[in-house]
């Protein structure tokens, strides 16, 4: 009567141990009859287009009290770029409500660009019409370009016309 369980136990871990040797002989299998990977290697085309991009933002103060930033948009593409326009947002919060959230409005036309060439726009900051309340409303001012807003220019890489810069709000 003793046989027969261990022959039950026996078999059970003989179906066991060669369905385990089977898996393992796929997996063996798997990794001997893998694909052969190509030996060469795909180029990227290079594209004759213009790219316009907003290379820096100079933050300058003048004797007269006000700030200006000078903002430098380039063409690093290797075709000449059309005239376009540069919109710049500024925009702050005058207390913690979104709704209170004031915005202005500024397009700058820039002039055809050469490849590698450079065009630099200076802009006031209008601090005069800055006010927040203390403690609630925004601590930096968002100043935000985009280059190319229209869409107009077909460009090598479209993801690189945004910029955002931030101001501190001067509290007087």
């Amino acid at each position: 009567m003793k046989t027969k369980p261990l022959l039950i136990v026996s078999a059970f871990f003989l179906l066991f141990f060669s369905f385990m040797a089977s898996l393992d002989a796929q997996v063996i299998e798997r990794r001997v009859y893998r694909p052969l990977k190509p030996n060469y290697q795909l180029r990227k085309p290079v594209l004759l287009r213009p790219d316009l991009l907003i290379v820096d933002q100079v933050l300058q103060y003048r004797q007269n009290g006000k700030r200006y930033i000078a903002i430098r948009v380039a063409n690093k593409g290797n075709l000449k770029a059309a005239p376009n326009l540069l919109e710049l947002r500024v925009s702050w919060r005058v207390d913690y409500e979104h709704w209170s959230r004031v915005e202005r409005f500024q397009s700058y036309l820039v002039p055809e660009l050469a490849p590698n060439a450079q065009y630099t726009i200076r802009y006031a900051i209008p601090d005069h019409e800055i006010h927040t309340n203390e403690g609630f409303g925004s601590d930096n001012i968002s100043l935000r370009y985009f280059a190319d807003q229209e869409k107009r220019i077909a460009e090598q890489d479209e993801l690189n016309n945004i910029r955002t810069f931030y101001l501190p709000v001067l509290r007087n």
